[in-house]
């Protein structure tokens, strides 16, 4: 596939953030004529704290992924370019569920000691998740970036404008009755919204979703219809089918993750890009595979008794 030259890339994103900036006016002019002069002002204080929150959890990923993912394709280095993207997405979920967390349960303090005003919680909270989807979104961006197809993140950017215009004016109807607090909130909750269905990363959830729940499918049928770990009383027999469930089901991502990532990678990202990240995600999923059946056993056990205990403990 033909890489777009560079003044081509400029000219795209310079388009898509005039796009956007006037998206963001029109917005703007929208949100203060429905909430007045003091849901603006509630709304700018939340907006500051949201960026603090967002440069702890994204600030500098875009520019880090791209220029060391290029430096190394330059090179011909695809595995260590794949290296550091992985690297770079764990990382971005890590920084994100910190940021995240942060500002879910600090809210409160925040807004009353910092904002004096109370009506800022509820509106911080809403963004919290979003810190986990701003984070990917940017590392995902950067790389993107990296191999020169730049119209990717620039329609992106333009798409998770809209949806966030479409979520907030939807939630604006139902919500600014009730006060300031949820005008404010329905204002938020479309930018959260907004970074959940980022098309820059949101081709990749289904694949994810699938996975997963056929992981899950998979696990539960050998661990309770096969050796009844709910019903067994003795602990060796019930590691035994913990182990062997986690590991059947570890056993098909092993198998069908790199194979499905590869189809996907040769839909979105063509045949060059795919073929680079199927050997190397054999190999780190095979290794994921290995600490995940340890760690998971090892989980479960602990949590067995408490969950017993509890009266949380279903017998299938």
């Amino acid at each position: 596939m033909k890489k777009e030259n560079l003044i081509y890339s400029t000219l795209i994103l310079t388009i898509a953030s005039i796009i956007t900036r006037i998206i963001g006016m029109v917005f703007r002019v929208y949100l203060s004529n429905q909430i007045g002069a003091v849901g603006m002002g509630l709304y700018q204080m939340i907006i500051s704290v949201y960026s603090f929150a967002s440069t702890f959890a994204c600030s500098g990923i875009v520019v880090a992924v791209s220029s060391l993912v290029s430096a190394h394709l330059a090179r011909h280095e695809g595995k260590c370019a794949k290296y550091i993207l992985h690297f770079c997405v764990t990382l971005s979920v890590v920084l994100g569920i910190t940021a995240g967390a942060v500002l879910y349960f600090c809210s409160d303090i925040i807004s009353s000691v910092l904002l004096k005003d109370m009506n800022a919680a509820f509106s911080l909270k809403i963004l919290a998740p979003s810190m986990v989807f701003m984070s990917l979104s940017s590392c995902y961006r950067g790389y993107f970036l990296a191999i020169s197809k730049v119209s990717k993140p620039a329609i992106a950017m333009i798409v998770e404008q809209l949806v966030r215009m479409f979520v907030i004016t939807s939630f604006m109807g139902i919500w600014l009755s009730k006060g300031i607090k949820y005008s404010c909130a329905a204002a938020v909750i479309g930018m959260t919204i907004g970074d959940l269905l980022d098309p820059v990363y949101i081709v990749y959830a289904p694949k994810t979703f699938l996975l997963k729940l056929c992981i899950g499918l998979i696990t539960g049928l050998v661990a309770h219809k096969i050796g009844h770990i709910t019903k067994e009383t003795d602990n060796r027999k019930v590691w035994k089918w913990v182990i062997l469930a986690a590991a059947a089901g570890l056993l098909f991502n092993v198998i069908f993750d790199p194979l499905i990532g590869y189809l996907y990678k040769l839909l979105i990202l063509g045949k060059p890009a795919a073929e680079l990240t199927l050997a190397w995600n054999v190999t780190a999923t095979s290794i994921n595979a290995v600490t995940s059946t340890i760690v998971s056993s090892v989980v479960y056990m602990a949590l067995r008794p408490a969950l017993k205990k509890a009266g949380l403990f279903m017998e299938l």
